[in-house]
Parts: C-alpha cells; sequence; structure tokens
C-alpha cells in the first residue's frame, strides 16, 4: 500500500545504513522454498537493502554448551547448508549494499554463522542479534556473553534487542551492551501487558519507546519528506531499519530499529 511504500522509503537515504526485511526461519525447520518466496516478495514490493532472519538457532541448538563439542554433527551440517543456502539466495539478488543479511538467534550462539567453517565454507549472516530479552536480564548476570563475541573485530556485527527498559535504566543497558562488544542496538519500554482473559498480551515490540525523541537527538539521523501522514516504521509488516552507530562507544542510544 502507499503508507507501506512511504514508510520503507523514509529510511532510504544516504546515511540510513539498512532497511531489512522480517523472513521467520523457524529455526532451520521452515520450508527453504517459502522462505525464498518472502525474500522474492520483499525484494519486489519494497525498497529493502537486507533480509532479518528471525528464530535462528541458538548456541544450545548447536553446540554441547557444557562441553563445547559438537552434539549432533548431521544436524550440525543440515542447519548450516540450510542457512547458507538463504544467505547465498539474498547475496544473489541484489549488490552487496542492498544484501544485507542479519541473523537473529537472539541469545548466544555459534561463531560460525559470522565467520564460516573451514573448507571454504562461507558465513551464513553479516551481523547476528545475539540477545533479545528484557532489561532485568540483561542487567541481572543471567546473560552471559560467548567469548568468542568479545574478540576485537566483532562489535559492529552483533545486536542487541532489549525490551521492558525503563527509562531509569537505559542508560545502563546501553552501557552494558557497549560492554558485551554489541555494536548495534534496539531498547524499548515496551514489555507484555498485563494478564487478561485471553493471556498475556505482547506489546514488546509493538510501538516506539516512550524515550524515542530523546534517542533520536543523540544520535545522527537522516531526514526524508514522507509523503501524508505515513509511519516512519512498519513493524506490522516486519520491515525494519537497522543502521549502525554513527560514533564510537557511547553517543549510539538511537541505532537499532
Amino acid at each position: 500500500s502507499p503508507v507501506w511504500a512511504n514508510a520503507s522509503a523514509a529510511f532510504r537515504c544516504d546515511r540510513c545504513e539498512s532497511l531489512l526485511g522480517f523472513v521467520s526461519t523457524h529455526y532451520g525447520e521452515r520450508p527453504i522454498a517459502t522462505v525464498k518466496a518472502e525474500i522474492d516478495a520483499y525484494y519486489r514490493w519494497y525498497p529493502v537493502t537486507g533480509i532479518f532472519l528471525d528464530e535462528m538457532p541458538s548456541e544450545a541448538d548447536m553446540l554441547d554448551v557444557v562441553g563445547g563439542a559438537l552434539v549432533h554433527a548431521p544436524q550440525w551440517a543440515a542447519k548450516m547448508a540450510y542457512y547458507r543456502e538463504i544467505y547465498q539466495y539474498i547475496k544473489a539478488k541484489a549488490p552487496a549494499e542492498r544484501a544485507r543479511v542479519v541473523g537473529n538467534p537472539g541469545t548466544r550462539t555459534v561463531e560460525e554463522f559470522l565467520a564460516g567453517e573451514g573448507g571454504g565454507l562461507g558465513p551464513v549472516a553479516d551481523s547476528l542479534i545475539v540477545f533479545e530479552n528484557s532489561a532485568s536480564v540483561l542487567l541481572g548476570g543471567a546473560y552471559v556473553p560467548t567469548g568468542w563475541s568479545q574478540a576485537p573485530g566483532y562489535e559492529d556485527s552483533l545486536g542487541y534487542m532489549v525490551h521492558s527498559t525503563g527509562t531509569v535504566d537505559l542508560t545502563r543497558v546501553l552501557e552494558q551492551v557497549d560492554a558485551f562488544n554489541g555494536g548495534i542496538a534496539y531498547v524499548t519500554d515496551g514489555s507484555f501487558g498485563p494478564v487478561g482473559p485471553a493471556g498475556q498480551p505482547d506489546n514488546r515490540y509493538t510501538q516506539l519507546p516512550t524515550y524515542w525523541t530523546s534517542l533520536v537527538a543523540q544520535a545522527e539521523f537522516c531526514e526524508v519528506p514522507v509523503t501524508g501522514s505515513a509511519p516512519l516504521f512498519a513493524l506490522g509488516l516486519g520491515v525494519l531499519g537497522l543502521r549502525r552507530r554513527v560514533t564510537k562507544v557511547r553517543n549510539w542510544q538511537a541505532d537499532g530499529v
């Protein structure tokens, strides 16, 4: 529709890095033909510069977390082949600047997704979301990043999506993301709603955080005229705009979606 077309176009400018189409993979179990069809639709309908692959496998899915050894070699090979095929499919859709791949395990995962494997087998993602949880989990010590993710050189490839972050915890959350080598972040005060007759509604990403304006003021964003009153964010359709921090370390609070 014109509304969503305007919303997606609003992200496209020289200083905005990416407009990503959201595609679920269900941990490598979703039919790859279905995944490819959705990728095709994004490139056909919107000016995307890449794809956000949701529900990628975690470290626990791929490794024996306690021993650090491969435990299901055939499953490992199948998962890597699945995501590598999708990665290469996206890369073949457009020039490099329009074919970024962001994977979302949402927690600790394996380095091979970014670094590739031996024998010349390349990566399956350009960036990874390695944390998608609440501020209390991030700040309370329940989450410990993998050792490999703390190595120099990975900071611009690691993302943190932190919900349920009140204003009082915002600075601490951003400092913790930085301490964990994160270079991409989306922080919001959205959370699960109160339990009602139909259960607990998920309001984590249904709207921008109440402090969004103050975050934007601290980051360098481009301004693009938008026809009519189209919104700048098409989360309902799964169009995500991710961009890297514009300055190193502290001044990147408004990075992310």
